[in-house]
């Protein structure tokens, strides 16, 4: 499709597809990096698109999955380090069990994050489906459903324009 259309449309739907293929959990070739390299093409090669806001949505958004999971992994490898200090003093069990629970509350708030983001963007993405199909009524309802969705990596602000 690229290649066929060039620096025309619909070579902004293609690059922000793949961006969406390379960023949906269920892809099991799933990729953060390259996801955002397409949505940076879109907002770069199409600034005037509507979906080049939609781009600089799901940059945003990426990077802090991004930075969340960093912070995970360095947790993990803070984890490893105590794990290792406390067998070889035979102390400090109950340290050890309490870190353990805190890397796991904290993977689960970032698994909740992620489902309330990807969740708005549903609702978000069926309120832009209804609007444009003239039905104000489901644009409405879908916005709201975006609203009541918690945590700060929502789209509640577009939901509310």
């Amino acid at each position: 499709m690229l290649d066929w259309a060039g620096e025309n449309s619909p070579a902004d739907r293609a690059l922000f597809n793949m961006g969406l293929i390379y960023a949906h959990g269920a892809n099991p070739n799933r990729d953060p990096r390259k996801s955002m390299e397409y949505f940076y093409r879109v907002a770069e090669e199409f600034p005037q698109n509507p979906l080049a806001e939609e781009s600089k949505a799901w940059i945003s958004l990426l990077q802090k999955s991004l930075s969340l999971t960093k912070d995970v992994v360095d947790l993990t490898q803070e984890n490893v380090v105590l794990i290792q200090e406390k067998e070889a003093l035979i102390k400090g069990k109950e340290a050890l069990i309490q870190e353990n629970a805190r890397l796991s509350q904290k993977a689960e708030r970032h698994r909740l994050q992620e489902e309330t983001a990807l969740s708005a963007r549903d609702h978000f993405q069926r309120a832009k489906n209804f609007f444009e199909q003239g039905n104000f009524e489901g644009a409405l309802e879908e916005n709201q459903k975006v609203l009541s969705t918690s945590g700060k990596y929502t789209l509640k602000d577009q939901a509310l324009f």
